[in-house]
Formats: C-alpha cells, structure tokens, sequence
C-alpha cells in the first residue's frame, strides 16, 4: 500500500502544498524542480525556470544572486537575502550529496514578509531594551556607584538572604570579615534597601582618623566643621567601621548614646533617630577579655552578626568579579583587555589575603601595565612579585607562577599530540610555549 502511495505524483502534491517555495538544481544548476509557492513567492512560472541554467537566470538579471550555485561551489549549506524578479527573499540552498558527490541543491525560499517580521520584532526589543537600559542606569546609580555584590556562592547568597531581610529592620548590625571582603560595600546595601534610603549614609573609620579625634568627630557639634556624625546621619544610617579602634571613652559615650535610643523608641513606640551598622576585622571577644572594648557596647552593637566569608571561601564568585572589574577598567582607561583562561585558573587558586579588595587592586593594575590585549600569567607575575615576596608556603610570587605554570603544561601535555595542539588548549603563543617549555626544562613527549 505505501509504495503505491509514494510515487513521483504523490511527492510533488506533498511538496506544492509547502508554505516555503522549493526549488531543486541538480548538480550543474539545472532546475529540475520548483513548487507553487516558490511560483507565488518568486512572481516566476514554471514554464520560465524548469529546464534553465541557474547561471543563464543570474545573467539575464531575473536572479540577483543564486544560492544554489554557491552551494553547488561550495557543498555547504548556505543562506541569502537576495532579489528574485525585482522581490526580496530569504533563500537556504541545502547540498544532497551521495557517497561524498554532490547530486543536487534544494533551495528553501521564504517571503520578505519573514524578514519584516524579525525587523517589526528586533524593533520591539530595542524599545524594551533602551526602557530596560534607562532603569538598569537608575539602579545603577542607585546601588553601584561604589560597586556590586557578586553571590555566586552559596555562602554569599546565604549571607544575602539574610542582608535583604534585615535591611528591612531598625535594630543595629554587627559585620564581621577580614580587610577587603568588602563590609562597607554591604553596610551601603543594607541601608540602600531600608526604609532609610532617602536619608543620609554616614560613615566613620575608626582605623583611618587619629583616636584623640574619633570622639569630636562623632559626638561634639560645636567642634567638628559640619556638625558631629551623629548630627549628620540622623535619620539615616551610621556606618561604624573598625569598631574595635574606638577608643573606651568614646565607646562609654557610644553605649550611653544607644541606649538613649532604645529607651525612646520604648516609651514612645518611635524609630529609631538614628540606625548603627558597625563592622570588625577582629576577634571581639579577645578584645573584652584584654579590656579594649566594652561588653555592653557589644551586646547592643551585636543583635544581628553578619560574618562575610573571604574571597578564598567562595571561588565561584572570583570569574564574575574578574569580569565586573575588567569590564569596569578598561572602560575607564578605553581599553579593550582580556583575560586569557590560564590566568583565570591562577587567580582562582590564589589565596586572597587582601580579599576583593586586592582583586579589584590587581586587575586595575593588569590593564593598565600589560602591553597586549590578552592578559596572561606571566604579566600578573611581573608586577606582583615585587609586592608579594613571600605567600603562603615560603616561596616568592614569581616561583609560586612557575610551579602552578609547569604542572598545568604538564597536565595539558597530556591530552594533546602536539606543541600546537598544546599551546592552544594552554592559550598561550606557541613561541612563548616553547620557551617556558625550555626555560622550566620539561620533558615532554606527545602521543
């Protein structure tokens, strides 16, 4: 029944009812075939292409162009917007090979009403595009003038749970991290995404003013030149960071301070005048148990600890906030730098004493010094080495460099047959390759 069904007749009424126009060459451009829809897509009958050459077509100016004939040259799959009797249309030519032989090209011709369909659909997305753009600058200016939380890692994305739920509250904060993970960027974050957001973001850094001043400058308004901080964030937020600095009178003042708003906002049921974020490096505790810092001070200060991971706990965040700092530098220095993937995998298992900090640090310096637009190993080894001179085990940056550089040689070697085959899954130029190769005298032999 099916091979009485599946006959020549059948196939062609199966192929005119298409909504693409079919049009068949054979292996020298000879149409051999072409449908209704072709008929009405085209404007051209039958009559005028069964039989005839593609390239005589072309030559008479009926074809602008023949995608058929680039096949036929070429054996690839090939798609055109070209003119066929003064019409534009989208036209795929599809080689039909056997045994490796080319046997005839099948032309898929579609009207241009497709083509102003995805133009009138491009059009839409960039009005959408430019609205998104115009809030994405006001989100911009809003939450990133001083950077972006990157929480790829689950440790991140727990910690900003917890910022995005607390933000929402008036009690004070205590933030805990090593230097450069990035405290006073989430400090900024909570208060941005607070009730407190049109009001003012104050913040004093106990380390970085002399200690014989923190208390002018935080409590007296007739001495400090635009009224003490307190004065200043009052309805909004103070962002005390390196708390542990504060010297005992000025934390006694501090405590007397709190508890004045908390008694307020027990007899009148009011917020609070003023919200206290306070951030550490240290172990507190030791510091009570030295008698540095006050107990009570940090019983009130320490209602909700939030303790940032360092960037060495959370690796997955280390690509994106490569990419966020290398996007942001070379758009300040009009540069067009990149980072090649052997650098990426360095910095991914270097340990990050100075955190995102010294990140952010190391990649300004990178496009800035480097002088190609692909940045690699040995440019992070030429200016580190001078300010690192001892990491982790003893070694120096540059010897720490090379023993990451061999082994990863090494291991690639071993999945390539060749120096080329290496230096490209290395990404590295093969003569640099070649040289590290020799200078690190490797034995290497491929497969």
């Amino acid at each position: 029944m099916t091979k009485n069904i599946i006959n020549k007749n059948f196939l062609t009424k199966v192929l005119d009812k298409s909504n693409q126009g079919i049009h068949i060459v054979d292996s020298n451009g000879t149409t051999l075939y072409y449908n209704k829809t072709a008929e009405e897509i085209d404007g051209i009958s039958k009559e005028e292409i069964l039989g005839k050459n593609m390239k005589d077509l072309v030559k008479t100016g009926l074809f602008s162009r023949s995608v058929a004939l680039d096949v036929i040259e070429s054996c690839k799959q090939k798609e055109v917007v070209q003119y066929i009797n003064d019409r534009v249309v989208i036209a795929t030519g599809v080689p039909i090979t056997k045994d490796k032989e080319l046997e005839a090209v099948v032309v898929f011709v579609k009207d241009s009403k497709v083509l102003r369909d995805m133009t009138l659909q491009l059009q839409d997305l960039l009005i959408e595009n430019n609205y998104m753009a115009k809030n994405l600058s006001k989100y911009n200016s809003k939450y990133l003038k001083e950077g972006i939380i990157i929480s790829n890692s689950k440790a991140m994305q727990r910690i900003m749970k917890v910022a995005n739920r607390v933000s929402k509250l008036e009690t004070p904060i205590f933030l805990l991290g090593e230097p450069g993970c990035g405290k006073t960027m989430f400090a900024k974050y909570i208060h941005e995404n607070s009730l407190r957001i049109d009001k003012p973001f104050i913040k004093l850094d106990c380390s970085a003013i002399p200690k014989s001043i923190i208390e002018t400058e935080m409590f007296d308004d007739e001495n400090s030149y635009n009224g003490s901080l307190l004065k200043q964030a009052e309805g909004g937020t103070l962002f005390i960071d390196e708390i542990a600095d504060m010297p005992l009178p000025c934390q006694q003042r501090l405590v007397y301070e709190l508890n004045r708003i908390k008694n307020s906002m027990k007899s009148h049921g009011a917020s609070p005048s003023i919200r206290i974020i306070a951030a550490s490096n240290e172990n507190i505790s030791k510091n009570i148990s030295d008698g540095k810092f006050r107990m009570d001070l940090y019983y009130l200060l320490n209602i909700i600890p939030i303790k940032i991971p360092p960037l060495r706990e959370r690796s997955e965040d280390i690509i994106p906030l490569i990419n966020l700092f290398l996007n942001k530098y070379n758009e300040f220095y009009n540069e067009d730098k990149s980072i090649s993937p052997n650098c990426k995998k360095f910095l991914i298992n270097y340990s990050w004493p100075g955190n995102v900090r010294e990140l952010e640090n190391i990649i300004e310096r990178l496009v800035v010094t480097s002088d190609t637009d692909v940045i690699d190993v040995e440019h992070v080894e030429e200016f580190i080495n001078n300010f690192y001179t001892k990491i982790d085990d003893g070694k120096t940056f540059k010897e720490k460099v090379e023993s990451y550089e061999k082994k990863l040689i090494l291991e690639y070697s071993k999945q390539v047959s060749s120096i080329k085959e290496l230096s490209i899954l290395a990404g590295i130029n093969e003569s640099t390759l070649r040289k590290k190769i020799e200078r690190f005298n490797l034995n290497i032999t491929f497969s």
